[in-house]
């Protein structure tokens, strides 16, 4: 894998965007259009940061509609009108995890022959050898691609599959076998696993979050009547490429899927945005560079000039690769070929090293801070993981959470899934782990502490979930581990509908 001079490359991605983007009206409605792209860079960057807000999904629409005056067209015709932030009508729009959509250049279409190459790339550092009839398959959440006024609308990863060209070899999953299952995330689980069980034997490599693994586990098991590990589903699986998303908290979980069979883990990062950061070294997990030659310019702000919301605030201090310094926590922006300026990620990530310019994915940006106590989901992951560990010996796995805030009680309300019904254990240890998860927030978190220490926010109450209890219907669009809705609306309706417990934390102080 070749990345070297990274300052230079970005300094070229970002003037390349600037020129492609001079005669756009966006560009006009933002000051960008006046920027010399030839200017000395540190003085270019300067003006073009006192131009160009940094904006998310939201905010870019709201401009769009400001500059073409029209407040009904859908995001599609509105971003597609001529001229407005692409010389080019748009043939590609991917959903966001919050269940917006946005167009996709060239370069972000193609990346995935990038992942291809990198798998490639980690059998060689591995020594293992792929046969011709060796397949990766992909794993993406919704299956249809829908034609809409001469553009296709899907998630990114399918978007990119039927974009391969002809003359390629084209990775799983068949795209036409699996788009009967529409927009749902439960009939696309369904149709992959049944290209799964089909093709299983060819398969490799595995594209797939840690997230959407421990999915198909459960719907595997319960197809099977009972636990089962991939060992028959993939008999031949030699690389997981964890795509985008946190690990430990399923770290224990995914090492008994694998049972069995000699599975190597890497890390990738690929975001709509066009951002891509590839795990080099096979041996330092989850270290990720960023791809800083493919007509991408990265942004980073500190996560001190970020709400709650993930939304970036106006007086942010922003850095480039040339500027951002290491071990400090950034919320990264992404400018690309597509016209966007200074897209927000709302990922979270701690910059490792300037040059190469190597990251580690934290977490989503968003976080329940209404006591001021910051809870995110980075610290929720490490503290699960830690007592996973501690779980391990009574048989007992926390397999996923959800957690919000209800302001009335001004207290937590938490939904924890395990790994068996909570009628099977003993609840002594229930009320163990609830008093365990709050005490170890007290340890490794000042500002909980420091909200519990001055009574604005009260011991959290959680509701023991069986497994597949935070799997009973889809989870609305954008939450994942954190509950936003008010008075955790969403933490409530699961609860709600599963047989569970419920346990209150003892209120204990941390001196």
């Amino acid at each position: 894998m070749k990345n070297n001079n990274t300052v230079r490359q970005q300094k070229k991605s970002f003037r390349s965007i600037l020129k492609q983007i001079k005669q756009t009206k966006f560009a006009d409605y933002t000051g960008a259009s006046s920027l010399d792209e030839t200017e000395k860079f540190p003085e270019l960057f300067a003006k073009y940061s006192d131009v160009v807000d940094i904006m998310n999904h939201e905010q870019l629409i709201s401009i769009l509609r400001k500059i073409t005056q029209d407040a009904t067209s859908n995001d599609v015709d509105l971003i597609n009108k001529k001229g407005l932030i692409g010389n080019e009508k748009f043939e590609n729009f991917a959903h966001t995890r919050r269940g917006y959509i946005r167009p996709l250049d060239k370069v972000s279409l193609q990346q995935i022959e990038t992942i291809e190459e990198y798998i490639s790339y980690v059998c060689k550092q591995y020594k293992i050898t792929r046969k011709s009839s060796d397949q990766t398959f992909y794993m993406f959440d919704h299956a249809s691609i829908q034609y809409y006024n001469g553009a296709d609308l899907a998630d990114m990863r399918a978007l990119q599959l039927a974009n391969i060209p002809w003359y390629r070899k084209k990775p799983l999953p068949v795209l036409k076998d699996i788009l009967p299952a529409g927009q749902s995330h439960t009939q696309c689980l369904h149709a992959m696993l049944d290209q799964l069980e089909k093709k299983g034997k060819n398969i490799t490599a595995l594209v797939a979050s840690a997230r959407q693994i421990v999915e198909l586990s459960l719907l595997y098991s319960q197809r099977r009547g009972e636990f089962a590990t991939f060992k028959n589903l993939l008999p031949n699986l030699r690389v997981w490429v964890n795509d985008t998303g946190f690990y430990s908290v399923n770290e224990k979980l995914i090492e008994s899927l694998f049972v069995g069979l000699d599975v190597k883990k890497v890390d990738i990062y690929n975001s709509i945005t066009g951002a891509l950061a590839l795990q080099e070294d096979v041996k330092k997990a989850g270290v990720l560079t960023l791809q800083t030659d493919a007509g991408v310019f990265y942004e980073f702000v500190p996560v001190e000039f970020v709400d709650s919301k993930g939304k970036v605030l106006q007086s942010a201090k922003r850095y480039h690769a040339g500027s951002v310094e290491p071990n400090r926590e950034y919320v990264m922006a992404v400018s690309n070929q597509a016209g966007l300026l200074s897209i927000t990620t709302s990922d979270v990530v701690r910059v490792v090293s300037q040059n190469p310019l190597q990251i580690v994915y934290l977490r989503r940006a968003q976080s329940l801070n209404l006591a001021k106590e910051n809870l995110h989901t980075y610290l929720v992951d490490k503290v699960i993981a830690a007592l996973n560990k501690v779980l391990e010996s009574y048989h007992i796995v926390i397999r996923d959470y959800m957690v919000g805030y209800d302001s009335y009680e001004k207290r937590h309300i938490w939904a924890l899934e395990l790994n068996k019904s909570p009628e099977l254990i003993d609840e002594k240890i229930l009320a163990s782990i609830v008093n365990r998860i709050h005490k170890m927030l007290l340890q490794n978190s000042r500002m909980y502490n420091r909200a519990m220490d001055t009574n604005d926010l009260n011991p959290p109450r959680m509701h023991m979930l069986p497994l597949g209890g935070l799997a009973i219907f889809e989870k609305p669009k954008g939450v994942h581990g954190v509950d936003l809705s008010e008075d955790a609306s969403v933490v409530m309706r699961y609860a709600e509908n599963n047989i569970n417990k419920v346990f209150q934390a003892a209120n204990v102080k941390i001196l």
